[in-house]
């Protein structure tokens, strides 16, 4: 009865009938069912923090049953979606306890350590945020599970990805210039290069989860540091004891010639990551950016292009179900090979009745004999002779009586 009222969304009767099923009739079969059903209708009536204590109330009522670990988990969500932060954390980390070394929950413990992490992050609390982030790319490695398409991957790529992030902004902040003395300039390039590797390898770490995203992502991001190393020349302050312009314009000068192959650099590896793009059929956020940057080092060789109009799709698996396929014409490697010329065949002349072919024609539908093209012009010489005779004046035209004159 319960499911038919659900079905005709009288929820609240349904919830009433699916508890009264449960508390009255504790030899019942259908007592999971009705448990799970009610905290399932709760949720969708979006009373989350109701639903989240039925959850977890199954989880612990029928330990054994096969749904026991996932209504765990769906207890957490629903703590979630209420932003019940505290509960939410709380039931997440007693739900890692719980199920720690059964292998089957390898994939869902690396989810919620992270978004534990991530909750704390919420709530401002970056240092532990930043800890239940390492745990969690310990956990996928202690777990040894699979890189690639699926979820945990995906997360601790992202994981990776905001470490290297924080060494980035470490990086920006080695400034060049502002100085003569050629010892100090030699020790801020050696500074900005070996900060400039350690930045490198971090991003180029994230490529063995083979997420797609995330590889693209740091592959701009190898690109974009080496820019913003050539950046920094351009950037740095001039001596305050350079006070003409001249010596100014020399300063600059002479920092700008070490910008220029690190510029280089930075093209290759944008190029890298443009071709990178095409090959895991990827457009996002990533890839404009690679774009826009090879565009502002090299316009006449990159140009931009408008955007293409949107069009919902559906998402299309390239690496990873985060992915999304837009059109890349924007991409595109190969030159676009030119439409081939299909001959069209010249249409049927429409000749007069009377004439030689409409005649022609008649013979070959009664089965008669066709003369050749020869006896043909034999027979019309007398008559193109004849046109060359001098013509008789014309009479006066006849009145068109929409009859055709006998010969």
């Amino acid at each position: 009865m319960a499911y038919n009222q659900e079905n005709g969304f009288k929820f609240e009767e349904a919830i009433n009938n699916y508890f009264m099923l449960v508390e009255k009739y504790p030899e019942s079969k259908n007592r999971a069912p009705a448990l799970y059903n009610a905290a399932n209708a709760l949720e969708n009536l979006q009373r989350y923090e109701e639903a989240a204590k039925q959850y977890l109330r199954f989880a612990e009522m029928f330990p054994n049953h096969e749904k026991a670990p996932y209504t765990f988990y769906k207890s957490i969500i629903a703590y979630e979606k209420a932003k019940d932060y505290n509960n939410m954390i709380k039931t997440a980390e007693k739900f890692i306890n719980k199920y720690y070394k059964d292998p089957k929950q390898g994939g869902t413990i690396v989810e919620l350590t992270f978004k534990i992490g991530e909750t704390y992050e919420k709530m401002k609390n970056i240092k532990l945020a930043k800890q239940y982030y390492d745990r969690t790319i310990s956990e996928f490695e202690k777990r040894k599970l699979p890189p690639g398409n699926n979820k945990p991957a995906y997360l601790v790529a992202k994981c990776e990805f905001m470490k290297a992030e924080e060494l980035f902004e470490k990086y920006e902040k080695i400034k060049i210039g502002g100085t003569q003395n050629t010892k100090k300039l030699k020790e801020q390039l050696n500074e900005k290069a070996k900060w400039n590797l350690k930045v490198e390898e971090a991003y180029a770490n994230i490529a063995k989860y083979l997420v797609g995203e995330w590889i693209l992502a740091a592959m701009y991001k190898i690109g974009y540091a080496k820019q913003r190393f050539a950046e920094s020349f351009y950037e740095a302050p001039i001596p305050k004891e350079l006070k003409t312009e001249e010596e100014q314009i020399v300063y600059k000068s002479s920092l700008a010639e070490f910008a220029a192959p690190i510029e280089d650099a930075a093209i290759a590896l944008y190029e890298k990551a443009r071709k990178k793009a095409i090959e895991l059929k990827v457009v996002n956020e990533w890839t404009k950016k690679t774009l826009e940057s090879l565009n502002k080092l090299s316009p006449n060789k990159y140009p931009l292009m408008k955007d293409p109009i949107n069009i919902v799709t559906e998402d299309f698996i390239a690496m990873n179900s985060f992915d999304k396929i837009t059109p890349i014409e924007m991409l595109r490697d190969e030159a676009i090979k030119p439409v081939e010329k299909i001959e069209e065949k010249p249409p049927k002349k429409t000749v007069p009745d009377g004439s030689q072919d409409s005649k022609k024609e008649a013979k070959k539908e009664s089965g008669s004999k066709v003369d050749s093209d020869e006896e043909t012009d034999k027979k019309s010489k007398p008559q193109e002779e004849k046109k060359e005779e001098p013509k008789k004046p014309q009479s006066e035209p006849k009145k068109d009586t929409g009859k055709i004159d006998e010969e």
